[in-house]
């Protein structure tokens, strides 16, 4: 089994003995796709990688490398899930700003910092989450410039205040980024992914508890302002 498709192939009717579209549902991919994953037309994704890893029990560096054991043993499989399911950032209403934007962009920050992690868990290495936490920079500048916009036009009073908290939220994560990108093979490299998370949580909580959670306010009174524009009609 030379190609990562022939490996999947060989995993899904011999080690998990399931049909393609059952494997596909599993993956969250379409079955079309996972045929081309079979027949090498395409190579999976990170994404794909770390849902074999939380759903199955394949191993994946043989998945990758065709070395090693084809399966992990049954307890590291049931202690990684235990781990992602106890470290995810889970959305709470108490994380609500009142804006639909801006409550959508930080659930989509809670997701990537999740994905971050369970990279992390799967072993997939630094460049993978390297890949994640660029995403991450990317999403979070679109997100503060939109959030700042917001700011200016409910005038709120701490808006300078607030891009200075921006400019050091984004400096915090590149130099994480750094941290990263700087870690040698081995075990340093292991410990400082497995801190990545707790930084990464730190940094956003930071962001949407200790300084967005003050615009909530503004929205209340907006909103409360349209009720009574609406009832004197």
């Amino acid at each position: 089994m030379k190609t990562i498709g022939r490996r999947m192939k060989f995993y899904r009717t011999i080690g998990a003995k399931l049909k393609g579209g059952e494997m596909a549902a599993i993956l969250n991919i379409s079955q079309g796709s996972y045929s081309d994953l079979e027949h090498d037309h395409a190579k999976p994704s990170s994404e794909t990688l770390i849902r074999y890893c939380m759903e199955t029990d394949i191993n994946i560096y043989w998945l990758l490398t065709g070395e090693g054991k084809m399966a992990r043993p049954i307890g590291e499989v049931e202690k990684e899930k235990e781990e992602n399911s106890e470290i995810s950032i889970i959305w709470q209403n108490g994380m609500v700003v009142g804006n639909h934007q801006i409550d959508n962009d930080h659930k989509y920050l809670i997701s990537l910092i999740n994905t971050i992690q369970a990279a992390v868990n799967c072993g997939l290495g630094k460049e993978v989450i390297l890949n994640y936490i660029a995403q991450l920079l990317s999403y979070t500048e679109v997100h503060f410039k939109r959030e700042e916009e917001i700011q200016r036009s409910i005038k709120f009073n701490s808006l300078d205040e607030h891009k200075e908290s921006h400019k050091r939220l984004l400096d915090q994560l590149i130099s994480l980024r750094s941290k990263v990108e700087s870690a040698k093979p081995g075990e340093h490299q292991k410990a400082t992914l497995e801190i990545l998370f707790n930084d990464l949580t730190e940094w956003l909580f930071r962001h949407m508890l200790d300084e967005d959670l003050k615009m909530t306010e503004y929205f209340n009174l907006e909103k409360n302002h349209r009720v009574e524009d609406n009832s004197e009609e």
